[in-house]
Parts: structure tokens; C-alpha cells; sequence
């Protein structure tokens, strides 16, 4: 009989009592290796480019670096491993922007003060994803349909808003603004309003852009109204009318950047798009 393959675990925990005690239950199992114990960005960065974990277990906050941009960090790095690692987060902040972010960055999240934390309960319940990292025919995309499907999604939406939208709209490269666009509508397509119909954008985007680009939020929506600005004034009119074909103030001359987000994740989200 076959010995069952053991997957890979990246631990980064900075609080030596929690990383003792998960080290410790994740060497003592039967189906999981640890890699290495970190508390840092880097390090975990480095490790997971070279050493190709199944899992990784974090905290957001460590003693180098900053876990909310190890995550974003990891799903661009991810589109280029052979292993697309399984986040899992542990921390106690439950703040609203925090967990918009983590349901979009993360795939699961322990909150450290519930009464039954600790390691035997992540440990359960990596237990039950066995079946779906067990999918794998090779060690390339190990991880199994779970992780990589909603990634592969994710980039041809990417490709799609790219080609559609903002290269239609002459909203060029050099623009800071097409970045925090691109991802904004990223952001807005996976998200559940909670009983709205529309998206809100400073309350469903704006929060992950801060946190994801160490930015400002004034200054993400100056960017996006400088990219908006520079489309209205850059593209020709048919162009336009096809690509944004609601009402624009006059008075304006061209939406505001709610209403063109706003726009835009309700025509995505319409044409069957989903994350």
C-alpha cells in the first residue's frame, strides 16, 4: 500500500507560546511535515519561493514585516509556484476592513479568542481538506482544485477587465490609478453586499486598498480620478458611449469614481462573472 504523501506546512507565528505549541502538534501528526517555523515577512516570503509549501499558517502580526502584506505578497507570488499554498490565518483582529480583506486574500480564518483555539482545531480542520489537496496527480498544484480554480478565475477576470475595460478607456500603465482600479473591481466582483444591491466603495473597496497598497485612502481615490479624468479626456466618444453607457453629469463631464466602480462591478457581475 502507498504511503500517503505528508503535505508541506509553512508556520509564521510570532507569539512563541502559540508557535511552540502548533510546531509541536504539526511535527506529531500523521499527515502534515513542518518546513520551518518563522516570524517574519521575508523569511516566509524566501521560503515559500523556494521551499513550495501546501500550507501556510499565519498570524497578521509579526515581529518583521507586516502579515496582512504577506498574504497579498503570496497571491502574486503564487501564479508563478509549482504549489499554490492553502492560507490559513490566526489572529484576533475582526475589524470590518480586515475581514473584507482576509475573505478575499485568505482561504480560511481562525479568530485567536474563540474558547476552543488553538492547534488541535486547525489541525481538524486541515484534516478535512485532505481530500482536496489529495487531488493532485503531481507535486505541481498540489493544493488541488480548491485553491488553484478561484486563482485561475481571478487572472482571467484580470485579463478581461485589462482588454474590456481599462485599455478601451486609454487608461494607460504609467497610471497609478489602473492599478487600484483593476483591483478594486477585482475586490467589488467578490463581494457579497450584505442585503444591498449595489457596491459601496468606500465601505466594500476602499479599506482592502489601503491595506493592500499601504496607502491613503484619499489618495487611492485621487489616483482613480486622475485614471477616470484621463479616459474621458483620451478616448474617443463612440468609445466611451460603448464602454460606460450610463449617465454622466454634464456639469462633470465624466463619472465620479464611485459611480464608474459602481458601474462596473454591477456589469461584471451581470455578465456571470464570480470569485
Amino acid at each position: 500500500m502507498q504511503e500517503e504523501m505528508r503535505l508541506k506546512v509553512l508556520l509564521v507565528e510570532s507569539d512563541k507560546e502559540i508557535e511552540n505549541e502548533f510546531a509541536a502538534k504539526i511535527k506529531g501528526s500523521e499527515g502534515f511535515t513542518l518546513i520551518k517555523s518563522v516570524t517574519g515577512e521575508k523569511e516566509a516570503l524566501d521560503l515559500l519561493a523556494n521551499a513550495y509549501p501546501d500550507i501556510v499558517i499565519t498570524e497578521l502580526k509579526l515581529s518583521q514585516g507586516d502579515g496582512i502584506n504577506l498574504i497579498c505578497e503570496m497571491r502574486e507570488l503564487q501564479e508563478s509556484l509549482p504549489v499554490k499554498p492553502y492560507v490559513v490565518v490566526l489572529t484576533n483582529n475582526t475589524s470590518d476592513a480586515v475581514t473584507r480583506m482576509l475573505n478575499h486574500f485568505a482561504d480560511y480564518t481562525f479568530i485567536k479568542g474563540i474558547e476552543d483555539f488553538g492547534a488541535d482545531l486547525v489541525l481538524k480542520h486541515l484534516n478535512r481538506m485532505k481530500d482536496f489537496f489529495s487531488t493532485k496527480a503531481t507535486r505541481k498544484g498540489s493544493v488541488g482544485e480548491l485553491v488553484t480554480a478561484p486563482l485561475d478565475k481571478r487572472q482571467r477576470l484580470r485579463k478581461h477587465i485589462e482588454h474590456t475595460i481599462v485599455n478601451r478607456l486609454s487608461i494607460s500603465t504609467n497610471l497609478l490609478g489602473r492599478d487600484y482600479i483593476i483591483e478594486a473591481l477585482l475586490i467589488g466582483v467578490g463581494t457579497e453586499f450584505e442585503g444591498r444591491q449595489t457596491l459601496q466603495h468606500t465601505k466594500d473597496v476602499y479599506p482592502i486598498l489601503k491595506a493592500r497598497y499601504k496607502n491613503r485612502i484619499p489618495n487611492i481615490n485621487s489616483a482613480i480620478t486622475v485614471a477616470i479624468a484621463h479616459a474621458w479626456a483620451e478616448t474617443d466618444e463612440d468609445t466611451l458611449q460603448e464602454v460606460y453607457s450610463a449617465y454622466v453629469n454634464p456639469d462633470r463631464g465624466m463619472p465620479t469614481s464611485g459611480e464608474f466602480l459602481k458601474y462596473f462591478v454591477k456589469k461584471l457581475k451581470d455578465e456571470g462573472w464570480k470569485l
